[in-house]
């Protein structure tokens, strides 16, 4: 069967090549339940998060709070991101706009994309539109979060933390392209890292994932997608909250104030004389709530993902380090399994983000 796909592949890009010689198409990884349409179950999101939820000043919460159990169906993914060189045939032959720009700012190399020495790194300065388009003209599409994050976890063996280790520390001395682990501060060329490999027995290896270049997800992000839909509770806590806070007209500030304490919810604080639930979670800030699902609530495989026009990236890049200023979206804590990282519109792009496609089975 995979055999046939990938050949039924080279066939669609050889006839649309115009004249021009293609480049070969990418191998894919094959995600497959033990049975026929049986579902792949795993484990999402982050027991701990990163950092720890904190309700002190300036504090903030891991959008990958809490965890739940995810169901989703048999899947294909490419074993790593798509190249210069491929998505340079597919704006040759017509197929794909070009790109807005063709240097890696941050590493200042010139002519990236159209220097033949770069042809097998990943492709970068790609729009989502543009991403999803390469995908569609190759007969797949970009990858859900669920199963970009089904892939790194080891066909979803593996729990919280760091794909390659118990700790952060661990890929330091590494081949992993970031600057905290040891690689380069530019992209490096596909499966070129030999400790950014996770080998999945009985399927294959996806190369790639931990760094070199962060990928567009398929979809926009959904911040409760682990929460209960429990309204009442979450307005409840807010006007418990909201009761304790001083008359805003006799001090807005102090009224805002209060009211961006999430300390003051006594619903939801642990710490409070008569201590609330504790299977809720809390933002820092802005009062958001978050009830557990039960372990016995899975996320469906027909999870319907937001279709707005802010789409989400997965996975480290090469300029990933330790004293970046915002941990929670380009620090270390983005190295995680289970990170959610910052999201652009549809036609933004920039030099650290790249994208690999997947395919339904």
């Amino acid at each position: 069967m995979r055999t046939m796909t990938i050949l039924l592949l080279l066939a669609g890009f050889a006839g649309c090549a115009k004249g021009k010689d293609p480049p070969a198409t990418t191998e894919m990884v094959f995600f497959r339940g033990t049975a026929a349409n049986d579902p792949l179950e795993y484990v999402f999101g982050d027991a701990e998060g990163c950092p720890k939820p904190q309700c002190i000043e300036g504090a903030t919460v891991s959008e990958v709070f809490p965890t739940a159990p995810a169901k989703l169906a048999a899947f294909a993914l490419d074993e790593h991101e798509v190249t210069n060189r491929q998505y340079k045939y597919c704006v040759e032959i017509g197929e794909c706009d070009d790109l807005p720009g063709y240097n890696v700012d941050i590493a200042n190399i010139d002519s990236y994309f159209n220097n033949a020495k770069y042809d097998d790194y990943p492709v970068v300065n790609v729009s989502w539109n543009m991403a999803a388009e390469y995908c569609a003209f190759m007969g797949k599409r970009l990858p859900t979060e669920l199963e970009w994050e089904y892939a790194v976890r080891a066909a979803g063996k593996t729990t919280g933390g760091w794909p390659f280790g118990a700790t952060a520390e661990a890929c330091q001395g590494t081949t992993i392209n970031t600057v905290y682990c040891g690689g380069k501060d530019k992209p490096t060329p596909v499966m070129g890292a030999s400790d950014d490999a996770i080998a999945i027995d009985g399927v294959g290896t996806v190369y790639d994932l931990m760094g070199n270049v962060s990928e567009w997800m398929n979809h926009g992000v959904d911040t409760y997608i682990t929460c209960a839909k429990d309204d009442a509770f979450v307005a409840q806590c807010a006007a418990g909250c909201e009761a304790d806070c001083p008359d805003p007209l006799d001090d807005a500030q102090a009224a805002a104030d209060c009211r961006n304490d999430c300390r003051r919810c006594d619903y939801c604080n642990p710490e409070a004389t008569t201590p609330g639930r504790d299977d809720c979670f809390m933002v820092c800030g802005d009062l958001a709530m978050c009830v557990k699902l039960p372990e016995s609530a899975f996320i469906p495989p027909t999870y319907a993902f937001g279709a707005d026009q802010r789409k989400m990236y997965r996975g480290g890049n090469f300029h990933v380090s330790e004293d970046e200023p915002d941990a929670s979206s380009y620090g270390v804590c983005t190295l995680r399994s289970s990170s959610r990282n910052k999201r652009m519109t549809n036609t933004e792009s920039t030099s650290w983000l790249g994208f690999r496609c997947a395919m339904d089975l």
